[in-house]
């Protein structure tokens, strides 16, 4: 009886601390947090570029988390090996338009990722390579509609208020101004 007792008073006082369990993926980038804003790994809306580790979709940037023999990736689409310079020893698959280890299977772990500072609307600098958005929180930097309109940071999104004000969430998953032909950035 005396064993049975330690035991019931053991798990009341386990029940009384702090236990989170989360993945490295997912630390401190729940909807639920409290706490100060993530400042690397996926973030809120997930933002890892090609070559960088992934549990699933939503850690990426692109909505592209593929498996690369033993490994999960983030694999951005892409038209040459410009596209693929995020991390190294990516290649430009021509077949499937997606980044792609070039030879040794490994990926850069999601929690080396830091995370822009600018948000949704800020301007940004087009690169037009796997670099594009890196000063965004959401990793990507876009313009829409005609060339004269401004390159803006944006997100992905799986839910309308994922894209605040003048956004609006498009059929592709990210946020989108709700008036293409004519914007402006912050």
């Amino acid at each position: 009886m005396d064993v049975m007792r330690a035991f019931c008073l053991l798990l009341a006082l386990g029940a009384c601390g702090d236990f989170k369990t989360s993945t490295p993926a997912d630390a401190g980038n729940t909807a639920a947090d409290t706490g100060p804003p993530a400042t690397s790994g996926p973030g809120q809306f997930g933002a890892l570029p090609s070559g960088y580790c992934c549990a699933t979709n939503a850690d990426c940037r692109y909505r592209n988390c593929k498996t690369f023999g033993p490994i999960k990736m983030c694999s951005d689409p892409c038209d040459s090996n410009d596209g693929c310079n995020s991390a190294p020893g990516l290649t430009c698959n021509n077949g499937n338009m997606a980044c792609e280890p070039a030879t040794a299977l490994g990926c850069v772990p999601a929690a080396q990722w830091q995370l822009g500072t600018k948000q949704l609307g800020d301007c940004c600098v087009a690169t037009h390579d796997g670099h594009a958005g890196q000063e965004c929180v959401g990793n990507r930097c876009v313009a829409f509609g005609p060339v004269s309109n401004p390159y803006i940071c944006t997100n992905a999104c799986s839910k309308p208020s994922d894209c605040p004000g003048a956004y609006m969430c498009s059929i592709d998953q990210f946020c989108v101004p709700s008036n293409t032909t004519s914007y402006t950035c912050k």
